[in-house]
């Protein structure tokens, strides 16, 4: 899609969040392939994590993140960033001095799935990686409460969208403020499919590919 499915001057600016191994590449692939700018300058990577903002973000930069996000909205109509470290301890420092045109796309995820995920890739046993899985999903519910105070929220279950893939897409991008029909949403959904294939080649080793 290369026309901006909002209307030819409609601006959106949306970031994701979501435990690692929950479905945020996934989601944020969907957005790039409705012509978000995922990467600012670069290209995107297989798993669209942007190594320019991270950094910046873990560091406690946030006015050079505020920066760069409100830069690269005044060049791209569209624009959004994912990063499963945004609920961490310096999210809501960032969220609290963006503007409230900014709304979040928050992915949950059984947490079951997610250790699975991690006991292949991670090579921990599921003992050891559920409790810290169950922490963080604390954190990401709290910072999320938090964030709704002061803008939209858009919770997407990654469930709804493997399983009912269409009807997910369209409520995703209805709340965004796009009507997609049936046919733009299946077409968007194997899109996101060729995406997770190329990230899955793309990956560092074989047991992350398989456990993504």
């Amino acid at each position: 899609m290369t026309e901006n499915i909002f209307g030819p001057q409609a601006r959106r600016k949306v970031l994701v969040t979501g435990m690692g191994r929950g479905g945020t590449s996934s989601v944020a692939a969907m957005l790039h392939h409705t012509g978000f700018n995922v990467s600012g300058d670069a290209p995107p990577r297989a798993n669209f994590e942007d190594e320019a903002l991270r950094p910046l973000l873990i560091d406690g930069r946030i006015d050079e993140l505020q920066r760069e996000l409100e830069a690269r909205s005044a060049r791209h109509p569209l624009v959004a960033w994912k990063d499963p470290k945004l609920h961490g301890d310096n999210g809501l420092e960032l969220i609290r001095r963006l503007p409230d045109d900014w709304v979040l796309l928050a992915i949950f995820r059984d947490p079951v799935a997610i250790v699975s995920r991690r006991m292949i890739s991670d090579q921990v046993d599921f003992s050891q990686s559920m409790p810290s899985v169950m922490k963080f999903m604390g954190k990401l519910h709290n910072f999320v409460a938090e964030v709704q105070k002061s803008r939209k929220v858009i919770y997407v279950s990654y469930e709804k969208v493997v399983t009912e893939p269409v009807a997910t897409i369209k409520g995703i991008y209805s709340m965004l403020g796009a009507e997609l029909d049936d046919g733009a949403a299946a077409a968007l959904w194997a899109r996101m499919q060729r995406s997770q294939k190329e990230y899955l080649l793309h990956s560092d080793s074989p047991s992350r590919a398989l456990a993504e």
